[in-house]
């Protein structure tokens, strides 16, 4: 697809067949569009390198974590992949990765802080909205894929 200048596009200069309708490309943005390394080879493993890296190091480090701890991020975060978007149920949760369901809020909203997943809250104000997720989804559609076919 030829390359056009602000200017050419402002003037109208720009020859609308060469360019191509997005529709199409929609399905692989999804995959593989959103990171600005897709296209510099090995996307999926090189994500997924990303992923583990934020989920085992950086979070734990930053929160004061044991390395375990950054383990069970990584299989949260293979669970809500496979279930977004969810509302939590933080038992179930809790029981599949071995932790107490009091600790859940806060390794999600690690998790969303460090923009590896979205939480939709209620508007209720006051105290009692505090921990109240409606929704919880992955960030971005690549992770999704990339937890998909490797985790």
């Amino acid at each position: 697809m030829p390359i056009y200048s602000i200017n050419e596009i402002i003037a109208n200069k720009v020859d609308n067949n060469l360019v191509p309708h997005p529709l199409p490309l929609f399905r692989q943005y999804l995959r593989d569009g959103y990171y600005p390394f897709s296209k510099e080879g090995a996307f999926f493993s090189r994500l997924d390198q990303v992923v583990t890296e934020t989920l085992e190091f950086d979070i734990p480090q930053y929160a004061s974590m044991s390395v375990s701890t950054g383990r069970k991020l990584k299989r949260l975060m293979s669970i809500v992949a496979q279930s977004a978007p969810f509302k939590p149920d933080y038992s179930s949760i809790a029981n599949a990765l071995g932790v107490s369901r009091n600790v859940l809020p806060d390794y999600l909203l690690y998790m969303e802080k460090a923009g590896m997943i979205g939480q939709l809250r209620d508007e209720t104000g006051g105290l009692r909205s505090l921990g109240k997720v409606e929704k919880g989804f992955i960030d971005n559609t690549n992770i999704m894929y990339v937890l998909g076919t490797t985790g």
